[in-house]
Parts: C-alpha cells; structure tokens; sequence
C-alpha cells in the first residue's frame, strides 16, 4: 500500500493544480454524500442483525466510493506539499479498517480525512508552482532569440573556414546552389572520382565550374546503370486517366537517349584521347597478391602490388600487411582456410549430400538456397573465430541478384540470430558494392542450371565479375557451381583498344585457387563435424 501511495504522490507532482483541487473537493464530496448523517454506534453483541447488515452495507459502499477517489487522485490529482503524503496515509488507513468495524471508527477515520482535505484545498488555492519559474524562463527565451539573431564566434569562425577553404566536396547529383550560396561560382580545377559510374548527363554540371578537369576512374568496372520501367507491370500501368500513347512516347525517349543515360564517357574517352593527356595507375594498394592476380586477367596483366610486405613479417611495414591469420576447419577433416590462404573457391555444384544443386526462381528473380546455407556458415565459421581469437575484421557479402541477397540476409538472421544484427556485414549486389572495400569479401555466384548460361546473364559481364572480386584487401572467397563456370566463356575487351576476346577466365581463376589449394566442395563446409577422438587414460 505505501508504495503505491509514494507512486500516486510522484503523479500528484506532476499535474496541474485545477486538477487537484477539483480531484481533493470531488473525494471528500463524495464520501461525505455516501454516509449517513446520524450514525449511531451499535453495541457490540446487541444481537440487532438488520441493524448490523445495514451498517455493513453502508461502510462497504462508503468503502468503494473512497477506492475510486483515491484511483481518481492518482490519473487526475495534483499537490504542491507534503500533506499529500499524510492524506493519502490516512485514506489508506480507513481502506485497510475491517469490514466488521464500527461506524464510529469510520466515522473517525472521515473526520480527519476531512481536515486534511479542506487544509489542503486552502493551500492548492493559494499555490501556483510554475510562478516562481516565469523570470527565469522569459530570460532563457530572450537569450535563445539573441543568440539565433547574432551568430556566435564559433559560427563566424565555420563561415570564415568555409569562405577560405581551397579544396571543395561535392557530389555530381548534388544541388549546385551550395556552392553559389557560400560564394563559390568556380574552380581552377575539377576533380571527378568514381567517374566511371557518372553518366555524361553527370559530369555535364561539374565540368562547366572550372577550365581544367581531371577524370579518375577505372573503365575496366561497371559503367552507369539504367533501369526502364516496365509497363507490364501494374504499379506502372497506364489507367483510364492517363495518356497511353504519352507514356509510349516517354518510353521511346528513353530508348532512344538511352547512351547519355549508361554510356561510359571515361571508357570511351580513355581510349580516344591524346596519349599525352592520359595516364594509368597500375600499382594497387587495397588487396593481397594472391586476390591480384585473380583479377589481373581483366587489366591484361598490368596491375603491380605496392605492398611492400603483405604476408605481415616486418612490424616496421604494418600499413602493408594484408593478413587475415585465420584457420578454419573443414567438415570433412583438416582445414579449409589456413593464413597463408587468401583466395578460396567453395563448389556449390552439389549439396552436402552430393545431390544436384540448381538455382531457382519464384517470380522475384534467381537465387540459390544451397549458396545462401553456403554464405551463412562460412560467416559464422569466421565470426565465431574472430570472436574466440579477438580479431577485428570486416566481412561483407556480395551477390549477382537481388533475390539472393535476401535469401542471404534471411539465412543469416536465421543462424546468427542478434548477433547478425551486432556484427557489421555488408550484404549487397555487385553494382551496390562498386567503390567500397572489406578485409573478407564472400561472392555467391548463384547461377547453376541444366542448361548453358546465356552470354547477357549478369556473371557474363567481366567489369561486373571484376567489382565482385576485386573488393576483398585479405581474403576473397567465391562461391560458384564449378561445372556451369568452368567452361564458361567471357567476352573481355583489351585495355587500350581492340576487339573483345571470349575466354574461359573463370576456368583460369579456378585453375589458380586449385593450385593454391584453396578449392573446395560444399560437403567440406556443410557436412556434420567430424567427432574429436577421446585419449584413452593411462
């Protein structure tokens, strides 16, 4: 009872004091009107039953009525003083009283309810509990509006930073108004990163800012993309209210204009401009040797490594290591992943249980279940190593289509349940991950069918297949059915210029990690854990 009248009293501070006062004057009325004016006390034993069963009625209901005043007081109540505390005491003395006690004990116990109601009542009257505060409050707006109609020093000091600074970022998408408004119009020189992924339309605006510009990108990686909408579709549909033949005519704008809209004006200028005006940066920094020269096919061999010691055996050279230091065991015995290892493919041809394993489609697009179960174990495999070795290493998962990257996402939430939501892991497509890194990078290639794949699916494409294994810094691990890829022909194109030449280059990645010893089935990553032998004792 008394802490549920300390909590009642903590809710009586906080309202206001009309409430209160009504709320006090509301419970002494109404148990007043519920009693009897002239109670006369009934000796103990005088055998009066009727007498006695009516004294009870009326204490019960006065009894009930008191409970509601007081579950009114604690929604509705208010006090500004302590004597809260003594009135709820003694209303909760009167509701702990019997129900066999005397009228004049109750009569007792109201009276001195009574005073304390209309003391109280007296004091809210006089109260106000916000007067003492106004001053202090009018001076605190007063400042506020001071300080919003004259900037502070610090303020001052930003614009005068902003005003002065030499080197400006901004995207090619972003409101140019930004600039002018800080009293930029133009630049001696723009520099454009990322550019191979801007469309003409893009760099059109920041290439107008400045006489001189400088284009940086790899043309050997996705191009801009562009997606039409379908009509086929019934959010995109034309409705009685709309013009059919507009919305044909949009669509052929956009077929038409389609060039300025996914063209790669870097690749085509990279290959038409002045030699002298061109330069290419063949020394790369991000990954281990080994991720390297998996993707040198796509730079015809002309990518050098600038780490100077990426396998981490010189302290005085820690900015190049490149080392993830992990050893994971195999299902079917010994190790699928040692630190000297920095590139893995895993076959997911076959399940675990040597069963044919094809991708799917549900009407969302491709995906492959068995890849997803793939992906998930090796994480765990590796968060749970991390965690036990306290290492720190990014993992980020990356896939060919959207509906694999929810199969994914679901797969993992499914086996790592809140720690997947503790742990940073990026799972995204391949064109979402173009410009981004992690130590760990898992590729799931997804398609495997009972047919040959077709030269446009999204792994035919060698600046997509480039992205996807060219984000890792220390460990790449591909997930791909070996008998669909292996054979597998891509038209890659030369890097100054030429015609594509098809070639069977995930054959030659495959052919590399086999011989690094980094090629493995799904039995050795899915199958039960080998039982640990038990020493007999001497």
């Amino acid at each position: 009872m008394q802490e549920r009248i300390r909590g009642i009293q903590s809710r009586l501070r906080d309202e206001g004091d009309q409430v209160g006062r009504e709320s006090a004057e509301g419970a002494r009325q109404r148990i007043l009107d519920a009693w009897p004016d002239n109670v006369s006390p009934v000796a103990e034993g005088s055998g009066d039953d009727e007498a006695s069963a009516k004294t009870e009625a009326v204490a019960g209901r006065a009894r009930m009525l008191a409970q509601q005043a007081l579950d009114d007081a604690r929604i509705r109540g208010d006090t500004v003083d302590e004597q809260c505390v003594k009135l709820l005491s003694e209303a909760s003395e009167f509701l702990d009283l019997p129900a066999e006690s005397s009228p004049s004990d109750l009569s007792a116990a109201i009276a001195r309810i009574e005073g304390i109601l209309d003391l109280q009542v007296s004091r809210l009257a006089e109260a106000n509990p916000l007067e003492d505060w106004l001053p202090l409050l009018d001076q605190w707006v007063g400042d506020l509006k001071q300080q919003a109609d004259k900037p502070s020093t610090t303020d001052r000091m930003g614009e005068r930073y902003v005003r002065s600074a030499n080197v400006i970022g901004i995207t090619c998408n972003a409101d140019f108004r930004i600039l002018s408004d800080n009293g930029f119009s133009s630049f001696d020189v723009v520099i454009v990163d990322e550019v191979s992924k801007a469309t003409p339309l893009e760099l059109l605006r920041p290439m107008l800012l400045a006489p001189k510009t400088i284009l940086v990108g790899d043309h050997r990686q996705l191009p801009p993309t562009f997606e039409f909408a379908s009509f086929s579709n019934p959010d995109t549909s034309p409705t009685d209210d709309e013009d059919a033949d507009a919305l044909e005519r949009e669509a052929e704008l956009l077929r038409k204009y389609e060039r300025l809209t996914t063209a790669s004006l870097f690749r085509d200028g990279f290959a038409e401009i002045d030699p002298r005006s061109r330069a290419a940066l063949n020394t790369q920094y991000r990954m281990h040797p080994q991720i390297m020269s998996l993707i040198n096919r796509f730079y015809d061999g002309r990518l050098q490594s600038g780490l100077t010691d990426p396998d981490g055996l010189d302290t005085s050279a820690r900015w190049s290591w490149r080392t993830h230091g992990l050893n994971l065991n195999s299902r079917t015995g010994g190790q699928y992943l040692t630190e000297r290892l920095h590139a893995l493919w895993i076959d997911s041809s076959e399940d675990e249980a040597g069963k044919v394993a094809y991708e799917d489609s549900d009407g969302t697009g491709i995906g492959n279940k068995l890849e997803a179960r793939l992906v998930a174990q090796v994480v765990e495999d590796l968060v749970n190593t991390c965690e036990r070795e306290h290492r720190t290493k990014t993992i980020a998962v990356a896939t060919f289509y959207n509906r694999q990257k929810r199969l994914i996402r679901k797969e993992l939430e499914s086996r790592l349940g809140q720690r997947f939501k503790g742990i940073q892991i990026d799972v995204e497509t391949v064109d979402r991950f173009q410009g981004k890194e992690a130590d760990i990078v898992i590729v799931s290639m997804v398609r495997n069918r009972s047919r040959r794949l077709g030269k446009n699916s999204n792994p035919a494409k060698f600046e997509r297949i480039n992205v996807a294994f060219s984000r890792a810094r220390d460990l790449l691990v591909v997930i791909g059915a070996r008998k669909t890829f292996e054979r597998f022909e891509v038209a890659i194109e030369p890097v100054d210029d030429g015609a594509p030449r098809r070639t069977p280059v995930y054959g030659q990645i495959i052919g590399d990690i086999k011989e690094l010893g980094g090629l493995w089935q799904a039995k050795d990553i899915l199958g039960p854990k080998p039982l640990r032998s038990k020493r007999n004792n001497p």
